[in-house]
């Protein structure tokens, strides 16, 4: 009998301690899984820095690309060796043949059609980039740029008005800047996409919780 009673007991005793809620046991979770870079999207402020960036580009590229086009400057005397040369601000002697109606060239004239089409694939990629940005279609975009941009400048470059007095005229002025400034975009956009995905996979990552509770039974 006192066996019996024993055992009534032990099971009770079980059954109150099966009904008493555990306390909660501390279980280290792991830290956040990072994403590839390639795998992360823009949002937010990243996002609108990242467009216009590629805005700025592509509106740089439709300048060049226009003006290329246009009037650059007018031939307005012959051979003017001593001018060329000479560096002194009153040393650049008028040849008897100035003329203020004299030819004028465009881009074109000088550089054929290479320099517009190497512009037009950049604007393409940069208007590609705008509407759906990624890392890869960002930093193909600056690359290319800068590869490009070499390319024109070797097709634009000439000496063929290097002895000659010529007027600048606007377009020229609008090429130049235009011209130079996608060098030194292509550049910086190199170093632009990376911070901005780096920065935006940094937010995207929630901070590592210390510990998870088991949920009591």
């Amino acid at each position: 009998m006192a066996s019996v009673r024993n055992s009534d007991a032990s099971g009770e005793i079980g059954r109150i301690e099966a009904a008493v809620p555990q306390p909660a046991t501390a279980t280290p979770l792991p830290g956040p899984r990072k994403l590839p870079l390639a795998a992360v999207e823009l949002t937010g402020r990243r996002l609108t820095i990242h467009r216009a960036a590629m805005a700025l580009l592509g509106v740089a590229c439709a300048a060049a690309i226009i003006t290329h086009f246009l009037p650059q400057h007018r031939v307005v005397g012959g051979v003017n060796l001593i001018g060329t040369l000479c560096l002194a601000p009153d040393c650049a002697p008028e040849p008897a043949s100035y003329t203020l109606d004299g030819p004028t060239c465009t881009g074109f004239d000088h550089s054929g059609i290479l320099p517009p089409l190497v512009l037009l694939g950049i604007l393409l990629l940069a208007v590609r980039s705008f509407a759906r940005p990624s890392l890869a279609a960002g930093m193909a975009t600056a690359a290319i740029t800068c590869a490009g941009w070499i390319v024109a400048f070797d097709a634009i470059f000439n000496l063929d008005h290097m002895f000659d007095t010529v007027t600048t005229l606007w377009p020229e002025t609008v090429f130049a800047v235009s011209f130079i400034g996608i060098f030194f975009h292509g550049a910086a956009n190199l170093v632009l996409q990376l911070v901005l995905y780096v920065g935006q996979r940094r937010k995207d990552v929630s901070p590592r919780p210390a510990l998870a509770r088991r949920a009591p039974r």
